[in-house]
């Protein structure tokens, strides 16, 4: 027998007969069937191509540059194996252990790693394309420049993953644990993140053009600058989300829950926002020309500044939000709640506020040309400097004071 064979299984104090083995591959495999521990095992550029170690012990075992092709490596424990440059297309991986095991540009494509234990694996420039990942957990893993394309990541737990500038258009990651991963500059157009728990990642500058985020959790998470134009986040929570600069376009935000968010300088253009929760949302400076926020709720937010011009606020409850010198020129506030809410300064040239409660708001100095305030509560609402030339005030509540 080889003295590197000897050396290989002597590490556990079990030695196997001499004579018995054709080859390195022969003898690891009878390791794997006899469950002899093959811990710190040198294989370096070892051949093990379609091996049979199931359920075999590699922990710490030092294999860069391994020939592992289609091996079987079910359940296997390979924690903390130092498996650089190898090459594991089409490996069955299943349930296996690779907790802290080092992967570095290791070729996984086609590999089968659904279930795995992949926590605080270094993937750095590794090849995943076409890897199988479901249910895999990926905590505290380091993906920077993988290789991605055809990856299933459905279901897999990327919490505290570092995934900072990482191609995962196209892949599916539904009910993807992501908690505080770190997706920073990441490109994730046209992904599946539906239900996926994005709670406290970093996401800034993030692209999620045409992502699917339907019910995703999102709260507290860090994405100023992100670009989510088209994307679909309906019912996704939001709240306490940083989106300062975002782009979010044409995005479809109906029934989102963004209450506390910080949205300022954000381009919300032709946005639906419909039946959205903003409430105490910041939204200084914000654009929001033409999009639907139709029966949402913006009680106490703060738009100071902001682009509401040709937006739909029909039903929308405004109580006590803050609109101080914003534009709404041309906006559809049709039967709105305005109670309270300050728009000092704010431009309603052409407004539809009909049948909306004004009572108790302030609009000094704002400008309601030819507003439409047929049927509005205006009672103890605040009007002094305001400009009402041409405004239609028919059937309209108001008193001495307003």
């Amino acid at each position: 027998m080889d003295t590197k064979f000897i050396s290989i299984l002597s590490i556990s104090g079990d030695i196997l007969h001499e004579g018995l083995y054709r080859d390195e591959k022969d003898c690891i495999e009878d390791a794997a069937r006899k469950n002899i521990p093959l811990l710190m095992a040198d294989l370096y550029k070892c051949n093990l191509y379609r091996a049979k170690l199931r359920r075999i012990d590699l922990s710490l075992a030092r294999m860069p540059r391994a020939d592992l092709r289609e091996a079987d490596l079910r359940e296997a424990d390979l924690k903390c194996a130092i498996l650089t440059s190898a090459i594991l297309c089409g490996a069955n991986l299943q349930e296996t252990k690779l907790v802290g095991a080092y992967l570095r540009e290791a070729d996984l494509r086609e590999a089968d790693l659904r279930e795995a234990d992949l926590q605080c694996v270094n993937f750095n420039g590794a090849n995943l394309q076409g890897a199988d990942f479901r249910g895999a957990n990926f905590k505290g893993a380091n993906l920077q420049k993988v290789k991605v394309h055809g990856i299933n990541l459905l279901e897999a737990n990327l919490q505290n993953a570092k995934l900072p500038g990482i191609n995962l258009s196209e892949v599916d990651l539904s009910r993807a644990n992501l908690h505080r991963a770190d997706l920073r500059e990441a490109i994730l157009t046209g992904v599946s993140l539906r239900g996926a728990d994005l709670s406290l990642a970093k996401l800034a500058w993030a692209n999620f053009v045409t992502a699917d985020l339907l019910g995703a959790n999102l709260q507290k998470a860090k994405m100023h600058g992100a670009n989510f134009k088209g994307a679909y986040l309906q019912g996704a929570n939001l709240q306490e989300a940083d989106l300062t600069w975002s782009f979010l376009r044409a995005s479809n935000l109906c029934e989102a829950n963004l209450s506390l968010a910080k949205l300022s300088g954000a381009i919300l253009s032709g946005a639906n926002l419909s039946r959205a929760i903003l409430r105490k949302a910041i939204l200084r400076e914000t654009s929001l020309i033409s999009a639907n926020l139709s029966e949402a709720d913006l009680q106490k937010a703060i738009l100071r500044g902001s682009d509401l011009s040709r937006a739909n606020l029909r039903g929308a409850n405004l109580s006590e939000a803050n609109f101080i010198e914003a534009d709404l020129h041309r906006a559809d506030l049709f039967g709105a709640n305005f109670q309270k809410a300050i728009f000092r300064g704010a431009i309603l040239e052409r407004a539809n506020l009909q049948g909306s409660d004004l009572q108790g708001g302030d609009f000094r100095d704002a400008i309601l040309r030819e507003a439409n305030l047929r049927g509005a509560i205006l009672l103890g609402a605040k009007l002094q400097g305001a400009d009402l030339e041409g405004a239609d005030l028919e059937g309209a509540f108001y008193d001495k004071l307003a």
